[in-house]
C-alpha cells in the first residue's frame, strides 16, 4: 500500500501557549499539525503541496495575520486561509472575506468541536 501523506494544517501565532494548546488538541487527527511563531517559516510551509489550510492569529509582532494570508493567497490561491483571533479590525476582516483573501474568521477562545469541524471541511 502506498504511503499517503496526511494533509497539513499550519497554525501561526506569536503566543507559544496558544500554539502548544492547538498542537495538543489536534495531534491525533487525520491531518498533520504544524505550529510556528515565525511568519517566514509559515510562508515557506505554505508552498508545500501537503499544506491545505493556514490558520493565523490576527495580531502579531512582525505583521498582521491578514498581511500574511494575503501573501499566501498570492502564492497559493487554492490554499484555505483562516484568521483566528480574540481581537481584530472587523472592517479589515470583512473586506478580506469579501475579496477571498481570507475564507473564515474564528474567534478566540475557540470551541474545539467547531474548530475541528471547520478544519475538516476546509481540507476535504
Amino acid at each position: 500500500m502506498e504511503d499517503m501523506k496526511k494533509p497539513v494544517v499550519v497554525f501561526l501565532d506569536d503566543e507559544l501557549p496558544i500554539l502548544r494548546a492547538l498542537d495538543r488538541t489536534f495531534r491525533r487527527e487525520i491531518f498533520e499539525v504544524r505550529t510556528t511563531d515565525s511568519v517566514q517559516e509559515a510562508l515557506m510551509w505554505a508552498l508545500e503541496p501537503e499544506v491545505r489550510l493556514m490558520i493565523s492569529d490576527f495580531r502579531m509582532l512582525e505583521m498582521t495575520g491578514l498581511d500574511v494570508l494575503k501573501q499566501v493567497a498570492e502564492r497559493r490561491p487554492e490554499l484555505q486561509r483562516f484568521i483566528l483571533s480574540g481581537f481584530a479590525d472587523e472592517e479589515l476582516i470583512e473586506n478580506a472575506l469579501k475579496t477571498g483573501e481570507v475564507h473564515q474568521y474564528l474567534l478566540k477562545p475557540w470551541n474545539v468541536d467547531d474548530l475541528r469541524a471547520r478544519i475538516l471541511s476546509a481540507i476535504e
